[in-house]
């Protein structure tokens, strides 16, 4: 059996954080040997204990019991410090800072330099932080309350970016001793932002609660049919096209109104009117295969069991018990390659290294693939040092035409662009066929993120790549794996099949009736992140012995992952909130009785915010504002954190959300995408 890329790398972790503990577990599924000494100080008073208990806490590790002698509990952690290469700890324990320390992760909810919690609160929990990012505020129903996400997805998220973190700091193992890694779930939570944060630049009061709709693109929606309902996405003007011929109205293709999609976004109420009265006269079933007969994006909304048993006949599920011993069902493992069979591989030589001081530094990666996952993956390795090139069809991706506008293209491509350069090839012509494989031989990384086989049909799957490029480390991402359907996937599609609709929401009695999603592409942006920590635990591997690699990442996959806190709790034992209405907004707070009742009362919809929070603090009660995109992108945490930047380009500025990764104290600099073309 082969080697794990970080085998022979000895982590010890120590706090309370889910997401510290979730760092460590992921570097143990890659092969370092993981310490925890046991303690739960700094843990968010509303944690429930099944979490820290479960194996995505602790699979994998030696758990250390803490000395009941406090100073015989400091040499305890002294001596397992100088045994690590890596520190992994929480906000609670102070951090090493001797110029031969270990390489540190602090992970915290706010900043290692911010308060533990803004509004009185103990600590920043999962729920005050999807309040104070705009994550909460963009879940929901049209001109209704925010919902939450009841699965600690902000806490998982940040677990994955402070393995990334780690990773890839560790690729320049002897500089990166002495350095401590700022790891702030505020920043992850930050990074999520992209399909609004240009909107809410230009359009400061947009509210973005749109509940099955996508804020910049349409038809998007959840629709009703004669038994059920289900979720059709389109993305481009021909799926429009597809659509009204399907329902018999040829002539809105051309209809003013409809057009194009910022026209079709205008008059969202219109469209879904029409799509609605034509698919209630359709079963659910008859409807899918309509859709599917003309290649448009469509699908069932599932239950958390849907999913299970989805992920069971894939044999991505497995039997296991937690820490107390009570049996669980659990995912797979997510950080899983397949190395090759064979080691010692010649690699190709590595792009020349620009000296700009980043871990990945040398590494070439080509891009191929539209819209969200695969785009994000080299947005977030190009922030890492990499040289992103991504490769687009003649015609551009479609995502430049997207509103807004920033500079001649749209600013939702500038923000997943961010840092590369861009090209653009026609794969069918054998002189530009020959550009791309000129490319592929002085890469070390492929991704992709088209439909499963559509590489491969183009010549270019991972089998004919490993033979031009040996070592190269091939990453496909889909909806559904790449030996899965090659049915149309997007962000909404997963979300649906993945039963995460079923936990958004802010009352467990209603959850399964609302049927929404959450308002950030979970899908897309959760793959997107395993995948650039599975590209960098692959470049190890590389790095030691020339093996390359074909990384599989579902979409659907990723999300079980980020779900499988719920899979063994009871519907009832679900977090639940009090959405409270002011006059200025909504404040988020725990479900106790007398949140319910400023829930209900008519006065609390005359006074603001802050007025309600001091009122439930006098009663005992920590109360988070809920911020609106535009009032997350206005404080002054975000300047401080460098989190929004704005890059030249050409005569214009760009808004850019700063990636989540860090080694060392400041934020990476982001610079806009270079247009190859048009140079």
């Amino acid at each position: 059996m082969n080697a794990k890329p970080l085998e022979g790398i000895t982590v010890v972790e120590r706090g309370g954080r889910l997401c510290a503990a979730v760092a460590a577990t992921l570097l143990a599924n890659c092969g370092a040997t993981v310490i925890r000494l046991e303690e739960s100080a700094g843990r968010p008073q509303s944690d429930p204990s099944s979490w820290h208990l479960h194996p995505i806490a602790r699979e994998g590790k030696q758990i250390v019991q803490p000395d009941p002698d406090p100073e015989a509990r400091a040499a305890q952690w002294d001596a397992l410090v100088r045994s690590a290469d890596v520190v992994i700890q929480s906000v609670d324990v102070t951090p090493p800072h001797r110029a031969d320390s270990p390489l540190t992760a602090v992970f915290t909810g706010l900043g290692r330099d911010e308060p533990a919690s803004p509004y009185g609160a103990t600590v920043a929990d999962e729920w005050r932080l999807q309040a104070l990012c705009g994550v909460m505020a963009v879940s929901g129903h049209p001109g209704q309350a925010p919902q939450i996400t009841a699965t600690p997805m902000l806490e998982l998220w940040a677990g994955i970016n402070g393995a990334t973190s780690i990773a890839a700091a560790l690729r320049t193992a002897a500089a990166s001793r002495g350095v401590v890694l700022d790891l702030a779930i505020y920043d992850t939570a930050m990074s999520l932002l992209g399909t609004f944060h240009n909107t809410a630049i230009l359009t400061p009061a947009r509210v973005f609660r749109e509940g099955c709709r996508h804020p910049l693109i349409a038809p998007w929606n959840s629709y009703p049919t004669a038994d059920g309902r289900i979720v059709v996405c389109t993305t481009t003007n021909e799926h429009w096209k597809r659509v009204v011929d399907l329902m018999g109205m040829p002539a809105l293709a051309d209809d003013p109104r409809f057009a194009l999609m910022p026209d079709r976004v205008a008059h969202v109420d219109e469209i879904d009117v029409l799509i609605s009265n034509w698919m209630s006269g359709k079963t659910t079933a008859e409807a899918l295969d309509l859709l599917a007969g003309i290649a448009i994006p469509a699908g069932e909304i599932a239950t958390i069991p849907d999913m299970i048993a989805s992920q069971r006949k894939q044999g991505h599920i497995r039997e296991t018990a937690n820490d107390g011993g009570a049996p669980l069902v659990c995912p797979a493992p997510i950080i899983d390659i397949d190395f090759e069979s064979a080691s010692g591989t010649p690699a190709p030589k590595a792009a020349t290294p620009t000296g700009n001081g980043k871990p990945l530094d040398g590494i070439r990666v080509v891009e191929i693939g539209p819209y969200t996952a695969g785009p994000f993956t080299g947005r977030l390795l190009a922030a890492l040092g990499a040289e992103v090139i991504k490769v687009e069809p003649p015609e551009g991706e479609v995502s430049r035409k997207w509103a807004p506008d920033f500079g001649g293209f749209s600013g939702y491509y500038h923000n997943y662009n961010a840092g590369k350069k861009c090209m653009r090839l026609d794969l069918r012509d054998a002189a530009q066929t020959e550009r791309l494989w000129s490319l592929l031989e002085g890469a070390q990384v492929l991704i992709q993120n088209l439909s499963p086989g559509a590489l491969a049909r183009a010549g270019f799957g991972y089998e004919s790549v490993r033979a031009r490029a040996p070592g190269i480390v091939y990453c496909s991402i889909s909806g559904f794996g790449a030996s899965a359907s090659p049915r149309p996937a997007v962000d909404t599609i997963i979300q649906a099949a993945s039963g995460l609709m079923a936990l958004v929401g802010n009352d467990r009695g209603t959850r399964d009736q609302m049927l929404l999603k959450s308002g950030i592409s979970v899908g897309d942006l959760i793959a997107a992140n395993l995948s650039a920590l599975s590209i960098i635990a692959a470049l190890a591997q590389r790095d030691r012995n020339g093996q390359g690699c074909h990384i599989d990442v579902s979409m659907q996959s990723a999300l079980a992952w980020m779900t499988q806190l719920e899979w063994n709790t009871a519907p009832d034992d679900r977090m639940d909130a009090a959405m409270l209405s002011c006059a200025d907004g909504f404040v988020y707070a725990p479900a106790v009785d007398r949140a319910r009742q400023f829930e209900t009362s008519p006065q609390t919809t005359s006074k603001t915010r802050a007025q309600v929070v001091a009122e439930l603090a006098e009663a005992g009660i920590e109360a988070t504002p809920v911020l609106e995109p535009r009032e997350v992108i206005s404080v002054h945490r975000m300047e401080r954190r460098m989190l929004l930047q704005w890059p030249p380009f050409g005569d214009s500025w760009v808004p850019i959300l700063s990636s989540p990764h860090r080694w060392s104290s400041r934020t990476p600099i982001s610079t806009a995408c270079v247009d190859l073309d048009a140079a």
